[in-house]
């Protein structure tokens, strides 16, 4: 009896040892050096017959990272999806293309039905540029408006700014000294205005803000997001799409309010993408950044970040990089985020 419980004993640990060297073929590279990998997240539950996806604004820091394109699952139950070659081949392409002379670039793309995704290099901080003006605007709606804070209707002077301001502006050059904070945030949003967002960063960042970014999943206390022009990872960044999304999904009127003004902005690159694709039925809310500065390279940006909603899903994409954007220069965003959304078959179960 003694020798038959020793022999289970030794299979079950051989057994064991077997399945835990198969398990790390996953971080294995290819000849490329891309890390060719899907990857799962999950947490193991009792019903093993149902996946369960687990999205919180917390759950980003459950995506792995590398510096090549991978996929991934925060379902629970699940296996990460396997990207096809073609999908696979279009996404590096895209991204190798925007990461020439010397750029950096990450991205997320979430399917938030499934938990299913794809990424690459989330946790390299890159400038955001005016992507950042929507998340701010979600503060002031949430954070300022609903909290009993502020109003729309009231009056902000620019006074407070004026140093900070474009001396050709419109703001400064249109004899005006008020606005209401709900025009000031429209027009930060929808047409992207500096002097406006200037503006409400003076009358509003405090420690509200801080205890806002804390809430929606990122380090209140790091000045990268106190900084007006913002520096964050597209993990950070999908953190606060994530509380952003659920934000606007909600009946507040400051909700819908901001999720009118996410929905047409002047520029967005993923909108181009999706009507190219003649994607007409889908939903978006979204905020571009660009920037193009030759002396200040560290100023340059180029990308999007937004939720799409098609056929009963949300998709979650951001995009970053620090490629000098211009307007002729929009097509190397658009590309990546073309692929991504192509490889959205691949994300389904």
């Amino acid at each position: 009896m003694l020798l038959f419980v020793l022999l289970a004993v030794l299979i079950v640990g051989i057994a064991f040892g077997i399945s835990r060297c198969i398990g790390s073929q996953n971080d294995s590279s290819n000849a490329t050096g891309r890390s060719n990998q899907s990857q799962s997240v999950n947490d193991k539950s009792t019903n093993a017959d149902k996946a369960s996806v687990l999205l919180t604004n917390t759950s980003m820091q459950r995506i792995p990272d590398d510096d090549g394109v991978f996929s991934f699952t925060l379902s629970q139950n699940a296996s990460a999806p396997v990207l096809s070659d073609t999908h696979r081949e279009a996404i590096e392409e895209a991204y190798d293309s925007i990461t020439q002379f010397d750029a950096s670039a990450g991205f997320l793309f979430i399917d938030l039905k499934t938990g299913s995704g794809i990424g690459c290099n989330v946790d390299e901080p890159i400038y955001a540029a005016s992507a950042v003006k929507g998340l701010y605007a979600c503060y002031l709606a949430e954070g300022q408006v609903d909290a009993g804070l502020a109003e729309w209707s009231e009056e902000l002077s620019e006074d407070i700014a004026y140093s900070f301001m474009d001396e050709n502006g419109e703001y400064l050059n249109d004899n005006v000294s008020e606005y209401s904070l709900e025009s000031l945030v429209e027009d930060s949003v929808v047409r992207s205005e500096n002097d406006a967002y200037r503006i409400l960063r003076m009358h509003f960042d405090s420690d509200e803000y801080l205890d806002w970014l804390d809430n929606a999943g990122v380090d209140g206390s790091d000045w990268r997001f106190t900084d007006w022009w913002t520096n964050y990872s597209a993990r950070e960044a999908a953190a606060l799409w994530l509380h952003a999304r659920n934000y606007v999904s909600g009946t507040s009127p400051s909700a819908s309010k901001l999720k009118d003004w996410l929905g047409k902005t002047d520029v967005s690159m993923i909108r181009n993408v999706l009507m190219g694709a003649g994607e007409s039925d889908c939903m978006l809310i979204s905020k571009a950044g660009w920037n193009a500065d030759m002396e200040e390279v560290r100023f340059n940006a180029l990308g999007d970040a937004g939720i799409v909603s098609k056929d009963g899903k949300d998709y979650l994409i951001v995009v970053l990089s620090s490629f000098p954007g211009e307007d002729d220069t929009f097509y190397l965003a658009e590309d990546l985020i073309a692929a991504l959304w192509s490889a959205r078959t691949d994300l389904a179960s």
